[in-house]
């Protein structure tokens, strides 16, 4: 491994800027302040005292840390140092000139800087240069309202200013920091709107959107969407004509980065441009600024993606190594690009194109060499395919699963005959869509050819899409795994020169920290996930089995169907480190709470499945049995008086009766009494007053410490007898915002007449309890102070 100080220091840089997320800033600096005191101080003792002792050992010591070692070591603290502060100091900024407009109506003046797109009866924009209320506000922000206007047109906006929804389930997508990683640090929901002024924006990137425009009119004039819609994305960069089966094949195929524009596609462009200059015969000299310039046309044609500026940076300084002469080390040329991109917007490393590019490339850079060497056997192209290939996703392969829970090895497979042939579509493409501004009958005539691979490669795409046995749904690892595979991969591949035992004890002691977590007794744990208006309850005992009480359900979202159960609850599940759940109950065959089932049983793995003991009468029981067969768990009926116990968690069924049949689903739910060292949670399903009243009728103690507010707190429900008799000290209500009435407003004021601390999934999100030796302790995703 070669010295790299700027690299080391780089990469320190942006693990200040990540741990900004995670410590508070005072205990950080102190940290850094204390470890650097102790590190000079140490240093000089050790020397000093190896040389006054003479001893041999220590000196030995002493000569290897040298003032250059030392002053590197100290630069890396303050690297990380000032990556935190400046993390810290561009949020607190931004934050601090939206935050004072929150909540409020306000008017919104800015530059519609992308492509308006309509959504649920309105058009959203993305508008830059802002200024609220006459202050200029250093983000974008996104804006939806009724009125037309075109991209460059400069608007003022006038509406309640809102924060973008963050994180509502643990693991779960943050929507508010993908919208940050884009700089887009607010939204409004304008009730009106005038345009004051157009085209301001600046040159190239009206040039670049006039040429998304035209290609988009040439290649859906030549061609049908589907095919169309790969096209774009190979050209442009735009996704947004792509159909989502197909989308889903190339992700699944491993092919998703083609439809990407990255650094791949920056090569072909320059390929393409170098034989069409080259047929002019320029001076050499000015070769590559003609490239350059090529370049830079091409980041802003494609929208100037994380991505794609990565590639047109490093291309540029490639090509101004060669002019100038200079021999361009690539790994710290892409650190570079890292750091710059990062000064411009730090919030850039939480963006999952940002993570993919530079490790693809960095995975290239270290791995390829040595496995171009192991497949020397192979013929020399295909050896070279794969050994690309191969590196790249070796690198990114924590990041995708982290991502979507999903390890495919179709990838290594399809790559090899797909990226090539991308390559010739997109060349292809560019030149047939050259040629159509000229003449337009002989360009559409070539981008026929164009259709013809297209078709091919999505054949590609599908054929190994359709390989089951090459993908794996995975379980998110640890980050403590994710550093331990870098480490090792670095090592492996011979960047990082490490003694293998010292190697061995990180991974011992990794593995031994995270054995020993894992047998710590951490009590009783119940997570009310957020699904939206539905149910979904995971349990975690004391003894790591595990309960699922509900599915939730699915409807529809404007034009895109939202299933929790495949969207919300299976990743969760994932996210939390569970590909098996012990017993999923299923409380009663509303469409909230059942309608998730099928989803999750396609890659989360039970034993029993709970029901009630009146469902084989239902019309939806036949789908649990298909169910059961298919996925080979067991399908257990519940009855009031029975019990079963999981580890020291004991479950009694208080309803429904055998004898007792209710006239509505909601009146035949499984009831279920959670009793765990001494405190008492009830699950009520969606219980209304009838069947409230029929347990009290019928003497069921239903004193409970937690209680699991029965039909989302709807006025049907929670009688005031009912609440009086549970008198719970936290109560939990799962509710979405489809329906205004939810939760009732004199539910709420009965649960706070017994003293009841209220929960909300729709305001908190996701709300975990825990209980253990006897004290109950709440936590929320969604910070209400």
């Amino acid at each position: 491994m070669k010295k790299r100080p700027l690299l080391c220091w780089m990469a320190m840089f942006g693990a200040g800027l990540i741990c900004e997320k995670y410590i508070e800033g005072t205990v950080l600096i102190t940290v850094l302040l204390f470890l650097c005191g102790i590190l000079f101080c140490c240093i000089g003792k050790i020397k000093d005292f190896a040389y006054t002792t003479k001893n041999a050992p220590l000196c030995s010591v002493g000569e290897r840390l040298e003032r250059r070692q030392r002053i590197s070591i100290f630069v890396m603290l303050f690297c990380i140092g000032a990556g935190f502060f400046f993390m810290k100091a561009d949020c607190g900024i931004k934050e601090g000139k939206i935050g004072e407009f929150v909540g409020t109506f306000t008017e919104v003046q800015g530059v519609v800087c992308e492509r308006p797109i309509r959504q649920e009866g309105r058009i959203q924009y993305t508008i830059k240069n802002v200024c609220i209320e006459g202050k200029r506000v250093p983000v974008k922000l996104l804006i939806r309202c009724t009125e037309e206007y075109d991209f460059g047109n400069e608007v003022i906006f006038g509406g309640i200013l809102e924060l973008p929804k963050g994180m509502r389930n643990r693991g779960g997508f943050d929507y508010r920091t993908y919208l940050k990683t884009k700089n887009i640090w607010g939204m409004q929901k304008a009730e009106k709107a005038e345009k004051v002024a157009e085209h301001r924006i600046f040159f190239l990137e009206r040039f670049g959107y006039w040429v998304r425009e035209k290609c988009e009119e040439f290649v859906f004039n030549s061609m049908p969407v589907k095919e169309g819609g790969v096209l774009q994305a190979l050209l442009v960069g735009e996704d947004e004509f792509l159909e989502d089966e197909l989308s889903e094949a190339y992700k699944e195929a491993g092919m998703v980065h083609l439809l990407v524009v990255s650094g791949s596609h920056v090569a072909f462009f320059i390929l393409l441009f170098t034989y069409i200059l080259s047929v002019f015969e320029p001076d050499k000299r000015g070769m590559p600024f003609l490239l350059i310039a090529v370049i830079i046309l091409y980041v802003f044609i494609t929208g100037s993606s994380v991505s794609v500026v990565r590639a047109g940076i490093g291309a540029i300084f490639l090509l101004l190594s060669k002019f100038l002469g200079r021999k361009s080390d690539s790994l710290t040329s892409l650190f570079l690009v890292a750091f710059l991109i990062l000064l411009c917007n730090p919030m850039a490393i939480y963006s999952l194109s940002f993570q993919l590019s530079f490790a693809g490339v960095l995975g290239i850079l270290i791995a390829f060499p040595k496995l171009k060497c192991y497949l020397g056997g192979l013929p020399r192209k295909i050896g070279e395919c794969l050994a690309v290939t191969m590196a790249a996703q070796i690198f990114v392969t924590p990041i995708l699963v982290c991502q979507f829970h999903t390890l495919s090895l179709s990838g290594l497979f399809s790559n090899l005959f797909a990226v090539s042939l991308s390559g010739i579509i997109m060349m292809l493409g560019f030149a047939a869509f050259f040629i159509w501004f000229f003449l337009p009958p002989l360009g559409l005539l070539l981008n026929k050819i164009t259709y013809c691979l297209i078709l091919l490669m999505n054949g590609i795409a599908e054929f190994f899409a359709g390989l089951d046995f090459l993908s794996y749904t995975v379980v998110t690892p640890k980050l403590s795994f994710v550093m331990l595979y870098y480490l090792w991969m670095l090592c492996l591949f011979g960047f990082w020169r490490i003694r293998k035992r010292f190697l061995g004890m990180i991974t011992g002691a990794v593995l031994l920290i995270e054995l020993f977590l894992g047998w710590i007794p951490s009590g009783l744990e119940i997570n009310f996930i957020d699904v939206g208006h539905g149910d979904s309850i995971f349990m975690v005992l004391p003894d790591k089995r595990s309960v699922l009480i509900d599915t939730g359900g699915g409807y529809w979202i404007g034009e895109k169907e939202y299933n929790a159960g495949r969207d919300t609850v299976a990743p969760y599940l994932l996210s939390r480190g569970y590909r098996h759940v012990d017993m999923m109950v299923i409380t009663h065959f509303d469409e909230d709470h059942v309608g998730g089932l099928a989803e999750i049983l396609e890659v989360i793995d039970t034993d029993v499945v709970a029901v009630s003991v009146h469902a084989k009468e239902k019309e939806r029981y036949s789908e649990i049995a298909m169910l059961a067969k298919k996925h080979g768990f067991v399908v257990k009926e519940l009855a009031a008086g029975s019990a079963f116990s999981l580890g020291d968690v004991r479950f009694d069924v208080l309803s429904p009766f055998r004898e007792v049949k209710a006239e509505s689903e909601n009146n035949d739910s499984v009831c279920l009494m959670c009793e765990y060292e001494g405190v008492k949670i009830l699950f009520t399903g969606d219980l209304e007053a009838a069947g409230e009243e029929v347990l009290l009728q019928q003497g069921v103690s239903v004193d409970a410490d937690i209680l699991k507010v029965s039909h989302h707190g709807s006025v049907t429900s929670c009688s005031e007898e009912f609440v009086r008799a549970v008198t719970p000290r936290i109560s939990v209500i799962s509710v979405g915002t489809r329906f205004k009435s939810l939760p009732g407003k004199a539910v709420l004021e009965r649960l706070e007449e017994v003293g009841s601390k209220v929960y909300r999934t729709d305001l908190q999100g996701e709300v975990s309890i825990r209980v253990r030796k006897g004290s109950i302790s709440v936590d929320t995703c969604v910070n209400m102070d």
